[in-house]
């Protein structure tokens, strides 16, 4: 009788347990459950949060797709825009689509808006861009194979459109620059004792700023030393065609040219001052020599472009635009048979040059306001270039546009 009492005492206490197992199990069970819809929805909005930033990414990569097809379109169109302009309209590019107008600011400045759409529900991004032209004369000096600057030498800029170089009127943009990539011993950029860069200093795609800028101790570059993102392009210079036929001018006096004109040589002797007065081209097929002490000079108001199809030289004490001083106002452009241009001590020169395929020469105590772009460029000793801001907008030869603002709207969710 005892043992039958305590069996079922012993099988109350199992029920007893094993119906506290079962609701246990049963709140475990509930738990699971919840936590398990928990981390369902969570991963679900982890998902779903996931493909929104990557149709964001997406959206955000096809919007800079057409900005990019935007610039190349501004770069290789004949006939710029006067007013707002659909370039593309639901242009499909993986996967997606982006829209992309162009706007004009200015003479110079265009706005590109871009919009990338990806994606269901689809993500909408717009990229606002400003380009501006960019001038083959975006330097103080640049020199397709090589630029040197010896002793003393010295780069800056300033404005001309905010008067004569000197005082406030003095910058730090002086930039030098080269699509060169080599190393020692020619260095693509070569900055002798205190030879001064004040701005930057780039060398071409893909170069070794350690490797192919050589700087002295005493040598300074002021700003940046960088890597282009492409070549800076030098495009061929191109005769003007239909001038009329002047024959060769050799100056001993004084003399005046008031219409474009094809010229043989123009030699200025000793002392002797050409004056050019009025909106005029030269075509110069053979040299153009400044002798000691003569001066080019452009008159107020004039607009004067010079092509050369041989060399340029300027003599010890000359002058060239030293009336107005206005940089803008002569544009001087080597041909491909252009090989060498020299500037000799104490010269004085207002105006940009470029002549891709020859090499230049700045010697001692030259004086230069304006731009200068060559095959190589070297500024001897005490040589100095005071880069005119204003010619980054004045240039026949644009040669590309840069982005100067950019700015990312909202997404928009369609």
């Amino acid at each position: 009788m005892t043992k039958q009492i305590v069996f079922l005492r012993i099988a109350e206490k199992l029920k007893v347990k094993s119906g506290i197992a079962i609701v246990t199990v049963v709140i475990l069970t509930f738990i699971l459950l919840v936590l398990g819809a928990a981390f369902l929805k969570l991963a679900t909005t982890e998902r779903i949060s996931a493909d929104k930033n990557v149709h964001l990414n997406k959206a955000f990569y096809l919007a800079e797709t057409g900005v990019e097809r935007g610039r190349e379109w501004l770069n290789s169109t004949s006939i710029l825009p006067t007013e707002q302009q659909v370039l593309f309209l639901e242009e499909p590019f993986g996967g997606g689509t982006y829209d992309v107008t162009i706007e004009p600011i200015s003479a110079t400045e265009y706005e590109i808006s871009s919009t990338g759409r990806f994606g269901h529900p689809t993500v909408a991004k717009t990229l606002n861009v400003i380009m501006q032209a960019q001038s083959v004369f975006s330097y103080a000096v640049f020199g397709d194979e090589e630029v040197t600057m010896m002793s003393n030498s010295y780069t800056d800029s300033y404005n001309s459109q905010n008067g004569l170089y000197g005082g406030a009127n003095v910058g730090s943009n002086g930039d030098i620059g080269t699509n060169a990539i080599t190393t020692a011993p020619d260095y693509a950029i070569n900055i002798r004792n205190n030879a001064w860069v004040n701005g930057d200093a780039f060398i071409g795609p893909e170069g070794d700023i350690y490797q192919a800028i050589d700087v002295a101790d005493t040598g300074l570059i002021t700003g940046e030393q960088g890597v282009l993102d492409s070549e800076f392009p030098l495009p061929e210079v191109v005769a003007p065609t239909g001038l009329p036929v002047c024959g060769e001018l050799v100056l001993d006096g004084d003399f005046t040219i008031t219409n474009s004109g094809e010229y043989s040589l123009i030699i200025l002797t000793n002392n002797s001052i050409l004056t050019l007065d009025g909106d005029i081209t030269l075509y110069i097929t053979g040299p153009l020599e400044l002798n000691s002490n003569s001066q080019l000079v452009v008159t107020e108001g004039s607009d004067i472009n010079i092509y050369l199809g041989d060399d340029f030289y300027q003599e010890s004490n000359t002058a060239v635009n030293n009336v107005t001083k206005d940089p803008t106002k002569l544009s001087i452009y080597g041909l491909p048979t252009t090989d060498d241009i020299i500037w000799y001590s104490n010269s004085e020169f207002y105006g940009a040059l470029y002549a891709p395929d020859a090499d230049i020469l700045i010697n001692s105590n030259a004086q230069i306001y304006g731009s200068i772009i060559g095959n190589t460029v070297t500024l001897d000793s005490n040589a100095t270039v005071h880069y005119d801001e204003a010619l980054a907008e004045e240039s026949d030869y644009i040669v590309g546009y840069r982005v100067v603002y950019w700015e990312e709207e909202p997404a928009v969710w369609e």
